[in-house]
């Protein structure tokens, strides 16, 4: 069943706040799988987002079909996107990846980001199956953790106590994340017609604060933040530590990086007949 990690107001309100949108180039890519591949027209009446959190790519999908639906196992995130509605087309509804509230053979397009590791597989592909119309698609996308920019390169100290962060977390880790963190690749699409793309990437201007802010979204965080019952929070010891890396007469709010992580994605079509 889906795993249900995300689903108090606080750390919705988290999500919400701090979670990436993605590159004009994901949903063009997507469109272009349907369009070539697929041999599906420009006319798409429904896209449902599976795992959609706070609404990111739900809102995105917007502009390119009749109606776009988010689904999401937690009512807090539910609530939230709804709270950030800002299409007409765009609703939201309460469910889960092993069970998708969505009629049978309604649905364009399925996309599932940066949240396919939380489901049950062979039930959620049985539910996209379902609910796909013949030759629709399905979406997987995926993100790595970033490499930390600073003043133009790669940054070896900033990297280097980012990673040493992410080894803390390792024992708070879910073993969900191992399928994320290997890129889907053990993830098999029951399509005959099917792509991965490794090609993307997504680059954020941001400022420290915002980083840190950030990583208190991640599961893993907020796993250990509950296992140790909050007494010490390493994302203030990580953000000093990367003032003084880079200038340690200045704040996290004033210190400027880009961060890039690379995209992946399955890509998938059901048959034109049964």
């Amino acid at each position: 069943m889906s795993s249900r990690l995300f689903e108090g107001l606080h750390h919705a309100d988290l999500y919400a706040k701090y979670r990436p949108n993605y590159p004009q180039q994901v949903i063009d890519r997507i469109l272009t799988f349907m369009k070539v591949k697929a041999k599906r027209s420009d006319d798409y009446v429904k896209a449902v987002d599976v795992g959609c959190g706070s609404g990111q790519l739900t809102r995105d999908l917007a502009p390119y079909f009749q109606q776009t639906v988010g689904v999401d196992v937690s009512e807090a995130q539910i609530k939230f996107a709804r709270n950030l509605k800002t299409n007409a087309n765009v609703e939201y509804r309460v469910g889960s990846g092993e069970s998708i509230p969505v009629e049978s053979s309604s649905v364009d397009l399925v996309t599932c980001a940066q949240s396919v590791h939380w489901f049950n597989f062979n039930k959620f592909c049985g539910e996209v199956d379902r609910i796909l119309k013949p030759s629709g698609c399905v979406a997987l996308i995926g993100y790595t953790a970033p490499n930390i920019i600073y003043q133009g390169k790669p940054h070896q100290g900033l990297n280097r106590l980012f990673d040493e962060y992410i080894d803390l977390l390792k024992p708070y880790t879910a073993k969900e994340i191992q399928a994320l963190n290997n890129k889907y690749r053990d993830l098999k699409l029951p399509y005959a017609i099917n792509e991965r793309d490794d090609s993307l990437t997504r680059k954020r201007e941001v400022n420290l604060t915002w980083f840190i802010n950030w990583l208190t979204s991640w599961s893993h965080y907020q796993n250990l933040m509950k296992a140790t019952e909050s007494k010490s929070d390493p994302l203030v010891e990580l953000g000093a530590k990367m003032v003084a890396e880079v200038d340690d007469k200045s704040s996290t709010d004033e210190i400027e990086v880009v961060l890039v992580d690379s995209i992946f994605m399955l890509l998938g079509a059901k048959p034109m007949q049964d």
